[in-house]
């Protein structure tokens, strides 16, 4: 034993806080979930909330959530019902090493034959409810894609969304770390975000197949507090079905079939199409190529490549006997963020743009001077609050809401004095009592989000 150790050990009052930030760490399991994984489970789409509070009470956690995790797992989608399960996972993992020191620690009464001094109560300490508001917003990018596919020699367009906290941060100006490598230049390609917060990258990449990982950074000053990376797919040449053609990055050569004309080639079909975030558009989108003087080429291929979204089935495809290609596009996770999908032949490159809208809201976000409330709200008593309400889709887009409404359990200690809805959420205006503590309930859409309300006169 350290003297470290051994004297934090004798501070008697002091020796819970020791037992938390040695034993707790000591008593993890390699099963227990770290932060990380809370988060890859919140963000993968794999497990459900319930499910994902089930594993957290079955497996604990290895960490004591400080408020900045809080604020980050509440962000990501988790409940009331997520925390409560961490902070009792933390308490019994505080308990457990201290109740197992005292059962192996002699009485003092029976070495000195005296009554033994009162120990200190070894209830562990309540956890403390985070002060939102001092956290401070993390700047992150996000890839609107991450990977994205280009055949040798074309060019590839690589998108990024940069946000402090859940606001765009637009004039930044951004790196593609990685982009000169592919690109066989000497410096990495930059982009500018745009008022939304949009950083689009395009570059030519070589005639080297093979995959690479690409990271987003700032140009100097702030450090980004979650980089995004991109896996870039350079893809092999494919023949053509006919006519003895080869085509390279979209380029065809040989033969006297003629060549693209970047004039007379592009999208006819599918642009401009709305449809919710994660779904797939209701028409296909229709790429043409024909050459200089207005002629169909078939069998040339078509690359293509999609920012906020994917492409459904091959993202290479072969023009058929009008000259034209088509694809399946799905809508990206951003609403708000247009999906573009771009086709390309060689040098000639079009793009096309759709629009993702949020979807059905799945989860209510009740906020309160800037800071979102989970499971409890502290009022003044006497005093009006006003609570700003909106929903969140499955991939955390602001959703709309229908029938907005609220509820108090004694209204002698919170009533609601008005409700007003609009095109984003609505807002909640409760009004506190003297004193006391009762429930509050608040609903849309099909979904509720119930509250203690507190009220300190």
């Amino acid at each position: 034993m350290s003297p470290r150790w051994g004297a934090c050990r004798a501070l008697g009052a002091l020796a819970l806080l020791c037992v938390f930030g040695r034993g707790f760490l000591a008593a993890q399991g390699s099963d227990a979930l770290r932060k990380t994984d809370l988060i890859r489970l919140l963000t993968g789409n794999t497990m459900t909330l319930p499910q994902i509070v089930a594993k957290v009470r079955r497996d604990c956690v290895s960490f004591a959530p400080t408020p900045r995790d809080r604020q980050d797992l509440a962000a990501l989608g988790g409940d009331t019902a997520l925390l409560k399960a961490i902070d009792a996972c933390v308490r019994d993992r505080v308990a457990t090493p201290a109740a197992a020191g005292r059962a192996t620690r002699p009485p003092a009464a029976a070495t000195s034959g005296r009554q033994p001094p009162p120990r200190p109560s070894t209830a562990p300490p309540p956890l403390p409810v985070p002060a939102l508001s001092s956290v401070p917003p993390r700047l992150a990018a996000v890839p609107i894609v991450s990977r994205v596919s280009v055949a040798v020699l074309g060019t590839a367009s690589v998108g990024v969304a940069l946000k402090r906290g859940s606001d765009a941060v637009s004039g930044k100006r951004l790196v593609l770390r990685g982009s000169a490598r592919v690109a066989g230049s000497d410096t990495d390609t930059q982009a500018v975000t745009d008022e939304r917060g949009i950083a689009q990258f395009r570059f030519a990449v070589g005639a080297t197949p093979g995959t690479t990982r690409l990271t987003v950074q700032t140009m100097g000053g702030d450090t980004l507090d979650v980089p995004a990376e991109v896996d870039l797919i350079v893809t092999a040449p494919r023949p053509t079905a006919s006519g003895g053609q080869a085509v390279t990055g979209g380029r065809a050569v040989g033969g006297g079939a003629g060549l693209p004309s970047a004039e007379r080639t592009g999208f006819v079909d599918g642009a401009n199409q709305r449809g919710a975030v994660g779904e797939v558009a209701a028409q296909p989108v229709v790429f043409e190529v024909r050459d200089g003087i207005g002629k169909p080429l078939s069998g040339v291929g078509v690359t293509f490549s999609v920012t906020n979204g994917q492409v459904i089935g091959t993202a290479s495809n072969l023009t058929d006997s009008l000259g034209r290609a088509r694809v399946r596009v799905q809508f990206g996770e951003r609403a708000g963020v247009a999906t573009v999908v771009t086709g390309t032949i060689g040098d000639v490159s079009h793009d096309a743009t759709l629009y993702p809208a949020s979807g059905p809201p799945t989860r209510l976000v009740v906020l309160s001077g800037g800071n979102a409330l989970i499971g409890e709200m502290v009022l003044l008593g006497g005093r009006p609050t006003e609570l700003r309400i909106f929903g969140r889709d499955k991939f955390g887009n602001v959703a709309p809401l229908a029938g907005l409404r609220a509820s108090s359990g004694d209204e002698r200690i919170v009533r609601v004095t008005e409700v007003t809805s609009d095109s984003g959420g609505g807002s909640v205006t409760l009004t506190a009592g003297r004193g006391g503590s009762t429930g509050v309930v608040i609903e849309g859409s099909g979904l509720r989000a119930d509250f203690t309300a507190q009220v300190h006169p």
